[in-house]
């Protein structure tokens, strides 16, 4: 294999980052990253710590044999600061904790046992609360493709590192679109998993039945590949599965016949106004799934409103973590009162907001029956600039800034169902468009898709078009998709866990 310049290497794939490591060393490759990080640290604010031992990391797996090295063998990562990680203090955005933690969460630690090395933690709002990443704690976390704009939230800083070339994959925290949000607004793959395959642990859950932990990566691959590591998946059951499901169908001019697919635009909330050009992307998408085979129909209702159950669990979840806090006199101004309004969230109420999640499950399924995937826009409005929760209103106000970003994305932490932030173009104004995919009833007929299927051909066409409309306004924003087999790849792990572990 040819050694690539450690220069290009920024732009590498987890998938290719191992490749290059397994030709050089892990070493090699990361002082490369080294190199990035004060940089990107002064221009993004990405990170409330950064790993003193990253090099001492790098020099252990190299001296591994050649077969006890991982599937990350190598590969950079960073983690959302609301997971633990040995030797840091978990502060969810805040710097109320004092103690550092002992051991890794399950999920991190799962990523080193696969050769992954921790660079360190990223940014987000305090207690994950918004889709913009800002706090008192650490201040305002930049979007790489124009510094002036929010990187959306909660895993704004996970969603960075990926964008701006620093690592190939971030862990990240959905609790009501907190992946799928920083992955719209930053132009890569985002992917809230399936409820309970990720396991929480140490800690019970996250924000209760709304939350799970995943990845964002630059690829649809690395997509599938992490997603197998952190749910302590084999790695091997994603490129098995693939392999099956594409030799009866690897001929076909049209690979998504099986498949059928409702476009929904209209937003949830109805106090969101969908932006004309999320609305051109998601029928830009639609009409690329047609050409390969789907069968997409537009439904003009929107998803059942689940507000009032979100709530619960989410002021639930913000009173859990404000109670474990060891100096709440540390909490921002901006949460000062926040325990108080969700006074409610708790007790019987609670208990029916659980009740009631899995009762919206069954509702949207028997309401969408016809379908096997749901296409929606990922977000209604544009990325707001940075300062959003330094504006006038408090907490409340801050709540009706978010309503454009959670607008498509809250339904599917309500019910459990996989959902995917999928990159879909350029806007006018240079910062990324995206979709949503939701596997609303993947259980069985979500296979469809694993026969030869090319989502990322959809990506690639749709950017293309991006990219002419940009070059056509001289803009030099540049955006990359996936390969077709990575496309396939990450389907492949979509419907093999909903297959597998999806009860819904």
């Amino acid at each position: 294999m040819t050694i690539e310049s450690t220069s290009s290497w920024r732009f590498f794939d987890a998938h290719q980052w191992r490749e290059q490591v397994l030709a050089s060393s892990a070493q090699t490759a990361i002082t490369e990253c080294s190199k990035q990080i004060a940089k990107s640290q002064e221009q993004w604010n990405l990170f409330t710590d950064i790993a003193p031992d990253i090099l001492q990391q790098a020099a252990a797996l190299d001296e591994l044999p050649e077969s006890e090295r991982g599937v990350l063998h190598g590969v950079p990562v960073v983690i959302k600061d609301e997971n633990d990680v040995t030797g840091f203090i978990t502060g969810y955005g805040t710097k109320a904790n004092k103690t550092v933690a002992e051991s890794d969460s399950l999920t991190v630690a799962r990523l080193r046992a696969a050769g992954a090395i921790i660079i360190g933690k990223t940014t987000m709002p305090a207690l994950g609360a918004f889709p913009f990443t800002e706090s008192d704690a650490y201040g305002i976390t930049r979007n790489p493709l124009n510094p002036a704009y929010t990187p959306g939230g909660s895993s704004g800083g996970s969603a960075v590192a990926v964008a701006g070339g620093l690592v190939p994959l971030a862990l990240g925290g959905d609790g009501g679109g907190s992946i799928r949000i920083p992955a719209d607004r930053c132009g890569i793959f985002g992917l809230k998993p399936t409820r309970n395959l990720v396991s929480a642990a140490p800690k019970k859950h996250l924000w209760f039945k709304l939350g799970s932990a995943g990845p964002l990566a630059r690829s649809m691959r690395d997509i599938a590949l992490a997603t197998e590591v952190i749910a302590g998946l084999s790695p091997t059951t994603l490129t098995r599965y693939l392999a099956q499901n594409l030799a009866d169908n690897s001929d076909s001019s049209k690979p998504l016949a099986n498949l059928r697919v409702g476009l929904v635009t209209k937003p949830t909330s109805p106090l969101a106004r969908l932006h004309t050009e999320h609305l051109s992307a998601a029928t830009a998408v639609a009409a690329q799934l047609r050409a390969l085979g789907a069968q997409v129909v537009p439904v003009k209702r929107a998803l059942p409103d689940p507000t009032m159950i979100f709530l619960v669990q989410f002021f639930a979840g913000l009173r859990e973590t404000i109670a474990g806090l060891e100096d709440k006199a540390k909490l921002e101004k901006l949460h000062h009162n926040t325990a108080r309004l969700g006074f409610f969230a708790k007790g019987k109420v609670l208990r029916w907001s659980l009740q009631a999640a899995q009762k919206y499950a069954d509702k949207l399924q028997a309401k969408f029956a016809d379908f096997d995937l749901l296409l929606t826009p990922t977000t209604a409005g544009r990325p707001a600039t940075v300062g959003s929760l330094q504006k006038r209103g408090g907490f409340f106000g801050a709540v009706l800034r978010a309503i454009p970003s959670v607008a498509y994305t809250v339904p599917a932490n309500v019910s459990g169902h996989a959902a995917l932030a999928l990159p879909a173009g350029i806007a006018k104004d240079g910062l990324p468009l995206s979709v949503q995919l939701i596997a609303i009833n993947g259980r069985k007929k979500f296979r469809a898709l694993l026969s030869g299927v090319k989502l990322t051909e959809v990506a690639e066409t749709v950017t293309d078009s991006g990219r002419e409309r940009e070059k056509a306004q001289e803009s030099e924003v540049i955006t990359e998709a996936a390969t077709t087999a990575e496309a396939e790849a990450m389907l492949c792990w979509v419907g093999s866990h909903l297959e597998n572990y999806c009860e819904l």
